[in-house]
């Protein structure tokens, strides 16, 4: 099993940290600065390091300063607030393979884990388009300072198939403020995705002379942070199962149906409007949907809820403001929610406060698990 030493003065940032790599096959090693991260290393020789800047003791550029001169070459992610060149550029002498700003999404740092360790096994290689991309494993760095993969454009939606009228019914099925570019066939994908990063990469599984598993591969090299998303036609039987088999991550259908792209815009591109985060209070919007739905709603937000407690851990605060006003009264799956939301703000060292209607307060007065958790009539209430 390859080991990740994360070296970060914050407990909360360590855990997070954790979490987000729990489900990668390596073990996690802690130091809590740069003098115990170089005895670490020493002692238990990790395979990777994800090295805060910013810490007493011994901060980040030295640990690196450190380790390099004593002839070490062990891969280095380097955490920071800033990316800017002022930061980032008088380390690079040292010599670090990646680096992540705070606050991040897990698939983020997942996404450049694998890129250095491939902890889950390698992938076969896909046939070369053109020229063959440079290697994943290390980060290509500009003149200007900044790693290239960073300075490229960001678009939300790659979708490639051979007839372009796809695309513009795709296109007239989303909302405008979403970027989309488009391919029709496997050279101009590549292209498009050495110049940009997306979101959401999709592809139909049946472009002529294409492989589009292979090409899914090779893209994803390209685009370690995306997901990827099968085009299947609508008489194929079970298109989500068709899309696994193929190595996709979901599935949409052609002609394509209106509801199946909501859910796929709720999946990608709706969590921000589901989670409103401003300094320590957290904001639940409205469910808006068919009653079966509600289940995947919940889903949603207790994974969103999870990452805003991280991020204000991340950032010290001692409370979160939690305005559930707005949520459905569905007991059961309120009082799920409430029971894992509380139970990992308290993991994580921060009080809970509900801002909720009588309703919802008298439900989580009657069971163990969360009759403990203060309430309020108001956001300011609570805040005070």
């Amino acid at each position: 099993m390859k080991r990740v030493l994360t070296v970060d003065d914050s407990r909360a940032m360590r855990n997070i940290i954790a979490k987000a790599l729990a489900e990668l096959d390596v073990e996690i090693l802690q130091a809590e600065d740069g003098q115990q991260g170089l005895e670490s290393v020493a002692a238990n020789h990790p395979d990777l390091i994800i090295l805060d800047v910013t810490m007493p003791v011994m901060d980040g550029p030295t640990m690196l300063r450190e380790l390099r001169a004593r002839g070490d070459k062990t891969p280095v992610v380097l955490l920071t607030a800033e990316s800017g060149a002022a930061v980032i550029g008088p380390m690079m002498a040292q010599g670090f393979d990646d680096y992540i700003v705070k606050p991040f999404k897990a698939e983020e740092l997942q996404a450049k884990v694998k890129k250095i360790l491939n902890p889950q096994g390698k992938v076969a290689p896909a046939p070369v388009l053109d020229a063959e991309p440079e290697p994943a494993s290390r980060a290509s760095v500009n003149p200007s300072g900044f790693l290239a993969s960073e300075g490229r454009p960001f678009v939300e939606i790659l979708l490639i198939d051979d007839m372009e009228n796809v695309a513009k019914q795709f296109r007239a099925q989303i909302p405008e403020n979403l970027k989309i570019n488009s391919a029709t066939d496997g050279q101009t994908a590549a292209a498009l995705c050495r110049e940009r990063l997306f979101r959401v990469v999709i592809i139909d599984l049946e472009i002529p002379d294409v492989d589009s598993a292979s090409l899914a591969r090779q893209l994803r090299a390209l685009q370690p942070s995306s997901a990827f998303v099968a085009l299947v036609m609508r008489n194929v039987k079970n298109p989500l199962q068709v899309a696994r088999d193929a190595g996709f991550e979901g599935a949409l259908v052609k002609p394509f149906d209106p509801e199946q792209v909501g859910d796929f815009l709720t999946a990608y591109f709706e969590t921000k409007d589901l989670v409103e985060v401003d300094g320590n209070v957290v904001k639940v919007a409205a469910f808006a949907g068919k009653k079966e739905r509600e289940l995947r709603y919940f889903a949603r937000l207790s994974k969103l809820l999870d990452e805003a407690v991280d991020k204000l851990a991340a950032a010290c605060y001692p409370s979160m403001v939690l305005d559930l006003s707005r949520v459905p009264p569905s007991p059961d799956q309120l009082l799920r929610l409430l029971s894992t939301s509380a139970r990992y703000a308290k993991d994580m060292g921060i009080d809970l406060r509900l801002v909720a209607p009588q309703e919802t307060r008298k439900l989580v007065a009657d069971v163990v698990e969360t009759a403990s958790i203060p309430f309020f009539e108001t956001v300011d209430e609570a805040r005070a």
